[in-house]
């Protein structure tokens, strides 16, 4: 007996579809206040009737799906790849680093300068009679 995939309670069965390999069964809670329907199928395997549960489908159909999307978007990437041009020597990629510092040398440097500089005094000589 299956049990509801909501609540856990027992569950009726009200069609059943048959082929010769496959049932495919339309399932309802039998709790009053649940309700809930669902299909489940159920797969002739060795004398035997083994259950797929419709997540379990799901879930395979969306694998297989991902992995499809996986190989095409790793294709793509290594074609990318591929495409690229030499990648930037060590010297290139350390330029905005580099850049930054001058800046902030730069910065540092006027700090320390003086904002107003007094003009010279010229000097006194004295006058000799």
């Amino acid at each position: 007996m299956r049990k509801c995939e909501k609540c856990g309670a027992r569950s009726k069965i009200l069609e059943t579809r048959e082929s010769e390999t496959t049932l495919v069964r339309r399932r309802e809670c039998a709790q009053r206040g649940c309700r809930h329907r669902w299909t489940t199928i159920e797969v002739l395997k060795e004398d035997r009737w083994q259950s797929i549960d419709r997540l379990a489908r799901t879930t395979a159909i969306l694998i297989r799906d991902l992995n499809v999307i996986a190989k095409s978007i790793n294709k793509m990437h290594s074609e990318a790849l591929a495409l690229a041009d030499d990648p930037p020597t060590p010297y290139e990629r350390a330029a905005p680093m580099r850049a930054e510092h001058e800046r902030r040398r730069l910065e540092a440097t006027e700090r320390n300068r003086p904002m107003w500089t007094p003009p010279a005094q010229p000097s006194e000589e004295k006058e000799q009679p």
